[in-house]
C-alpha cells in the first residue's frame, strides 16, 4: 500500500516535469542564447532561478506578462516560426525599454550589390526578384544604404534558397520553426558568408495571403541582419525574431528605423528617428568609432557615427549619449576631431566643414570651412586628424594618405601629403586617431586599434586588439585599461558552450525535488 502510493506520487512528480515542457524550453533557451555566457560554458547545471530568470526575459521580449514560469503563452510562442539568430540577449538585466540591437559590425560602404542565387518553385523568379528589391528598398528609404543586383560574378548580399545542412553550419529543421537566416557583416572579406541570406526551402513562400510564410516579411527581417541588426527588443518590429504571420502592408517599425539609422544615418530627406539601443548582438559592444578627441577639461570622447562615449583610462566612463547631447551643434556621423592642446580648443570635421569647441561650447563664428580655416591644404572628406605625441604635430588623413599641418604657419608642410605606410604597421585605412591622456597614440580601423611606439616608430607589440577593450560591455567580468598597465586583465567568453552539459539540468533539479518530496512522503508514512 504505501509502496503503490509511494510510485504513484513519484510517477505524478515526472509527468508534472513532461508536461511542462522543461527540457525543450531549456532547449530553446539555450538555442537563442537567454543564459548568461559564463553559465553556458562551466558545465555546471543551471538553476532554477537562472531558468525562472531566461523565461522572465523571454516573456518581457515577446510581450508576455513577467512570471518566470513556464505557461501556456510561453509554450505558444516557442513554437511559433521564428528566424535561426539567437537573440543575444544573454546576461542582459530585464530591462523595461524594448530596443533596438546592433552588432559589432556594418559595411563600411553604403553602396551594396545582391545577387539571387536561386529561386523557390512556390513563386516564379520575377516575382522573387521583385519581393527582394522591394524588401531592400524598406531598408533603403530609412537609411543612406543602396542596393543594386547584379546577375553574376560576387556580390555583397547572396541571396538563396535551400534546405538542411547546406554548409554553412546553420543546418535548416524542416516545415516551420527556423524560417531563414542571415549573417552579419565583417570586414574580413575571406568570410563570403557575410551579408549573405539563406532561406529555408521546405516552407511554403507565399505573397499578399495569410496562407504560407510571407517573403517579403521574412527577408525584410533577415535583410536586417545582412547589415548589421541583432533582434529587437519590440515584439512589434520588424526585426523581432518571431514570426507571427502575414501582415498586409507592412512596414519597418520606429525602432528597425531607430536602428538602422545608428548604423547607417538617415537617408536624404528622412527625418532622423531617435531610438535607444538595446543588447548587443553576437560579441557585445559596438565600438565601430570614426572619431576620438580630447577636450580642455570635460574628457576624452569617441564617437561612433551617432552617439559621444565619455572615456577615462580605465574605459567607458558613462552610458554613450546622441552627440548633440553633449556637443550641442555638432552634427552625427562626423569624419574626424582632434584636440590642440597649445590652444585648448578641439577641432570637429564633417565633409567640407570644421567645429570649434572649447571644452562642450562651440566657439562663436563656427562652423567654418575647412578650406578657410586651414589654409586650403587639408582636403575635404578626411578619415582621421590627430595630434602625434612624438612631435606634437597636427597630422590629417585621407585614404591612403597623410598630410602634416603646422599651426605657425597656418599650412600644410612642405612635401605632403605622404603614403600612410610610412606610420609601420597601421594599415593604410584609418577610421579615427587620437592621442589621448595618457599621451600615447590610438589608431582605429574596422572594430580594432592599434597603440603606436612613438620611441620605435611601429604598431607596439601584442596589436591589433579590439576596440570593445574600451568599453565596459556587460558580457565582460572585468574591464581592462586600454593602456600597458593592465592589458592582461580582461576575461573572455570565448569557447564551447557547453549547453549539451547543461541541458538536462533543470530536469535533474526537478526530478530531484521529487526524490526529496517521496523521501518526505517515506518519513510521514513511517
Amino acid at each position: 500500500m504505501e509502496f503503490n502510493i509511494l510510485f504513484i506520487y513519484a510517477m505524478a512528480c515526472i509527468a508534472y516535469v513532461h508536461s511542462l515542457g522543461t527540457n525543450e524550453v531549456l532547449t530553446y533557451l539555450s538555442k537563442y542564447n537567454y543564459f548568461a555566457s559564463n553559465d553556458l560554458s562551466s558545465g555546471h547545471l543551471r538553476s532554477q532561478s537562472s531558468l525562472n530568470d531566461a523565461i522572465r526575459l523571454f516573456q518581457r521580449i515577446n510581450g508576455l506578462n513577467e512570471t518566470g514560469i513556464i505557461d501556456a503563452n510561453v509554450q505558444r510562442l516557442m513554437q511559433m516560426p521564428r528566424c535561426g539568430l539567437p537573440d543575444n540577449t544573454g546576461s542582459q538585466a530585464i530591462n523595461r525599454a524594448r530596443r533596438y540591437a546592433l552588432s559589432d559590425n556594418k559595411w563600411y560602404k553604403k553602396d551594396l550589390t545582391w545577387k539571387l542565387e536561386n529561386t523557390t518553385p512556390d513563386l516564379t523568379r520575377q516575382r522573387v526578384q521583385a519581393i527582394i528589391a522591394r524588401a531592400l528598398k524598406h531598408w533603403s528609404d530609412a537609411s543612406q544604404l543602396t542596393f543594386r543586383e547584379v546577375q553574376s560574378g560576387d556580390a555583397d548580399l547572396v541571396i538563396k534558397f535551400t534546405r538542411g545542412d547546406h554548409g554553412d553550419g546553420n543546418p535548416f529543421d524542416g516545415p516551420g520553426n527556423v524560417l531563414a537566416h542571415a549573417f552579419f557583416p565583417t570586414t574580413d572579406r575571406r568570410y563570403s558568408i557575410s551579408g549573405d541570406a539563406h532561406f529555408d526551402e521546405d516552407e511554403r513562400y507565399t505573397e499578399n495571403t495569410d496562407l504560407g510564410t510571407n517573403l517579403f516579411q521574412v527577408a525584410v527581417h533577415e535583410f536586417g541582419h545582412s547589415f548589421g541588426l541583432g533582434h529587437s527588443n519590440s515584439p512589434d518590429a520588424i526585426m523581432a525574431a518571431i514570426y507571427r504571420g502575414y501582415v498586409p502592408n507592412a512596414k519597418l517599425h520606429r525602432d528597425d528605423i531607430a536602428g538602422i539609422q545608428a548604423l547607417y544615418g538617415a537617408n536624404s530627406g528622412t527625418p532622423e528617428v531617435k531610438g535607444t539601443e538595446g543588447p548587443k548582438a553576437t560579441g557585445s559592444c559596438v565600438a565601430n568609432f570614426v572619431a576620438a578627441a580630447q577636450t580642455l577639461s570635460a574628457g576624452s570622447f569617441m564617437f561612433n557615427d551617432t552617439h559621444a562615449f565619455l572615456m577615462d583610462i580605465y574605459g567607458l566612463v558613462t552610458d554613450p549619449e546622441p552627440i548633440s547631447s553633449v556637443f550641442r551643434g555638432l552634427p552625427t556621423n562626423l569624419d574626424a576631431a582632434f584636440y590642440y592642446e597649445n590652444t585648448g580648443k578641439t577641432y570637429f570635421f564633417k565633409g567640407s566643414l570644421y567645429w570649434r569647441f572649447t571644452d562642450l561650447q562651440m566657439d562663436r563664428g563656427y562652423p567654418n570651412r575647412i578650406r578657410v580655416g586651414f589654409g586650403g591644404g587639408i582636403p575635404d572628406d578626411i578619415d582621421a586628424a590627430f595630434v602625434w605625441s612624438g612631435n606634437g604635430m597636427t597630422y590629417f588623413v585621407k585614404g591612403a594618405n597623410y598630410y602634416r599641418y603646422n599651426f605657425r604657419t597656418s599650412s600644410v608642410d612642405p612635401g605632403y601629403p605622404k603614403p600612410l605606410s610610412i606610420w609601420n604597421g597601421i594599415g593604410t585605412k584609418v577610421d579615427a586617431a587620437f592621442q589621448f591622456e595618457n599621451k600615447l597614440t590610438y589608431f582605429f580601423t574596422d572594430g580594432e586599434y592599434r597603440r603606436f611606439d612613438d620611441n620605435n616608430f611601429k604598431v607596439a607589440t601584442d596589436y591589433p586588439q579590439r576596440s570593445t577593450r574600451w568599453l565596459k560591455c556587460e558580457e565582460m567580468a572585468i574591464v581592462a585599461s586600454p593602456g600597458p598597465t593592465t592589458e592582461g586583465n580582461m576575461t573572455s567568453d570565448d569557447g564551447n558552450d557547453g549547453s549539451s552539459a547543461s541541458k538536462e539540468g533543470v530536469s535533474i533539479l526537478a526530478l530531484c525535488a521529487c526524490v526529496v518530496l517521496t523521501i518526505m512522503r517515506l518519513q510521514i508514512f513511517q
